[in-house]
């Protein structure tokens, strides 16, 4: 983010993450691990390896207590567990939303962009 402030006008104070699968996993350590993000949406995410555990020791959410994340859940997940997404949503602290849309893992459509770019306009 340091680099891209310095090529481009960006208002820090209205930074937003949005992530799919992979990009929503690993969103979870770039929130934790930098305050300046106010919203996150994190498509089909659960807890697990790639996110880290939802409590207790390891666990990165603590740290997103600033942070104002929406959590888009696919019905029919092949990949991510319902019960690993249910962990993840109640590990967040502060503001959060649970949107389970229809299809599976591999069906990115308008509808999972539109929830998040919903969900960051109105936070940011």
């Amino acid at each position: 983010m340091d680099a891209i402030a310095e090529r481009e006008s960006i208002d820090a104070a209205r930074l937003g993450y949005y992530g799919y699968s992979l990009g929503a996993m690993l969103g979870v350590a770039v929130l934790a691990g930098d305050g300046r993000y106010r919203a996150a949406a994190l498509a089909a995410a659960g807890a697990g390896a790639l996110s880290g555990p939802a409590h207790g020791p390891g666990s990165r959410l603590p740290a997103l207590a600033g942070v104002a994340v929406r959590l888009i859940a696919k019905a029919d997940d092949e990949l991510i567990a319902r019960a690993d997404t249910e962990a993840l949503f109640a590990g967040l602290p502060g503001e959060k939303d649970l949107r389970t849309l229809p299809g599976g893992h591999f069906a990115i459509g308008d509808d999972v962009t539109r929830a998040a770019e919903e969900w960051l306009a109105a936070r940011l």
